[in-house]
């Protein structure tokens, strides 16, 4: 029992010697991810019009760079690999096969969240350097540079 007593007497020791609001302010830190300075809602940040607008630019965004993402495929020959833009190649052979009509191709969650995370991570950058400029600017700037 005593013991029990003396470890109580510790964690009460060391809870008000820090305090209970920085207790507090530790516990909004429990998870990774649990400050919401960490992560700022770039995408979400303004007004119901600015936020459809960047919304707006990040699909054209994402839908240049789905244009020109490039893979491998197989050739006639043997072990022959060309490059080739995916979604034109996947559009001709679905053609070929006569069901273009009957499909429509999405691009893979994990491909979708891999593009938008490399453009909130170039947003996030851009912003902490220059912490004046508007959401909407920077995503024109990075659709810019993406092109």
């Amino acid at each position: 029992m005593k013991s029990v007593s003396f470890f109580a007497f510790h964690v009460l020791l060391v809870f008000f010697t820090l305090g209970l609001g920085s207790w507090l302010e530790a516990a909004d830190y429990a998870t990774p991810f649990g400050g919401r300075e960490e992560f700022p809602a770039f995408f979400t940040a303004g007004t119901d019009q600015e936020n459809q607008l960047i919304r707006q630019e990040l699909e054209l965004i994402l839908k240049e760079r789905f244009e020109r993402m490039t893979v491998p495929v197989a050739t006639d020959q043997k072990g022959v690999y060309e490059k080739v833009k995916f979604f034109e190649w996947a559009e001709e052979k679905a053609k070929k096969m006569g069901v273009s009509e009957k499909v429509r191709m999405y691009p893979s969650g994990g491909l979708v969240r891999n593009n938008v995370s490399e453009i909130y991570a170039q947003l996030y950058e851009i912003k902490i350097r220059e912490p004046n400029r508007s959401v909407l600017e920077i995503l024109k700037e990075i659709r810019k540079n993406t092109a």
